[in-house]
């Protein structure tokens, strides 16, 4: 760690690239939070998907490089992944076995949930200013 801090400090510029990934970093997940919070996972799963397919298709255009089949194999695989994953948690859960229903339902109940539920919680409930104390006289 010391070794970190002694190169930021020999490269300051390196404190604002770090502070600008972290801020980066905070801005993306908190986003996804609220498309899950007010669109679902489902939702929220192929837009995350759909933007990295975007960024490799933009690293494409930006940093040229050979192309090759497998990366149309690769793109195609990833979108019928996205198409099932949505019409599984859409539309086939009435059609799924009781075994299987039971599974999931009971992985939604999983207490290894709760601390990202608690997450989740902490960061869409808005914070609360203090009472204000009655005026005195």
């Amino acid at each position: 760690l010391m070794a970190a801090v002694r190169a930021c400090n020999e490269t300051p510029q390196l404190w604002l690239f770090i502070t600008a990934h972290g801020s980066a970093a905070y801005f993306g997940i908190y986003v996804v939070l609220i498309l899950v919070q007010h669109f679902g996972s489902v939702l929220a799963t192929c837009v995350t998907s759909g933007r990295k397919m975007l960024t490799i298709f933009l690293s494409f255009l930006i940093f040229p490089k050979p192309f090759s089949v497998y990366y149309v194999y690769g793109s195609v695989v990833l979108a019928l992944g996205m198409l099932l994953s949505s019409y599984v948690r859409t539309k086939a859960p009435a059609v799924l076995s009781p075994r299987v229903s039971s599974a999931v339902a009971a992985f939604e109940r999983s207490p290894l949930l709760r601390p990202l539920e608690n997450l989740y919680n902490s960061l869409t409930t808005p914070v609360k200013s203090p009472p204000t104390p009655p005026p005195q006289v």
